[in-house]
């Protein structure tokens, strides 16, 4: 018979607490008023409205 180690590790566990924090919550209905663009090929929401008002 061969000693061998049973310790298992959880490596999910060991770096939980380093990529697991909070983040902030982005408004993006806000974002987008503001000029960010999510694709490239979009139009920005300030010229959808003022298209569609026309």
């Amino acid at each position: 018979m061969s000693s061998q180690k049973t310790d298992t590790r959880n490596l999910v566990a060991k770096h939980a607490r380093t990529y697991n924090t909070a983040a902030r919550f982005e408004d993006r209905k806000k974002a987008l008023k503001r000029g960010k663009v999510k694709h490239k090929g979009t139009i920005p929401y300030q010229d959808a409205v003022v298209s569609a008002a026309a």
